[in-house]
């Protein structure tokens, strides 16, 4: 009974994770005219409930395996641009590694890369209005 009671809690705390997630990197004022930052800007993140997601991130596909916690998640960058990242030259390879997130009250969740890189606020693709 116990076993049953956990895997559900497990299955609870993967459902919320589970969809499409959009947010906006911060743009300097300067830049909130120019199609090409707001391009770059833009994150959009589909996890699977089969433990993988998609990741376009600075205008890169990116794909690889995701491992839930409670309110923390890890995504970890296997694949870019349609190929095993190891594949890719060291310039691009700096795209990868893993990236972090929080869940957040309202249907949001942070979205985090690391030092250097500012935290982003994902929300639920159906929650967006005027979302392309």
């Amino acid at each position: 009974m116990g076993i049953a009671i956990l895997a559900t809690s497990g299955c609870q705390t993967q459902g919320a994770w589970v969809g499409e997630w959009v947010g906006t990197r911060p743009l300097l004022t300067q830049q909130r005219e120019d199609p090409t930052a707001q391009t770059l800007a833009r994150v959009r993140l589909t996890i699977n409930a089969d433990g993988t997601f998609k990741l376009v991130e600075a205008g890169f596909d990116k794909e690889g395996e995701v491992v839930f916690r409670d309110k923390t998640a890890t995504l970890t960058i296997q694949r870019m641009l349609g190929r095993p990242i190891e594949q890719l030259g060291p310039d691009i390879q700096g795209q990868g590694g893993t990236r972090t997130l929080r869940l957040e009250p309202e249907r949001k969740m942070t979205f985090i890369r690391g030092e250097g890189f500012p935290d982003i606020v994902l929300q639920r693709r159906e929650d967006v209005k005027d979302e392309e």
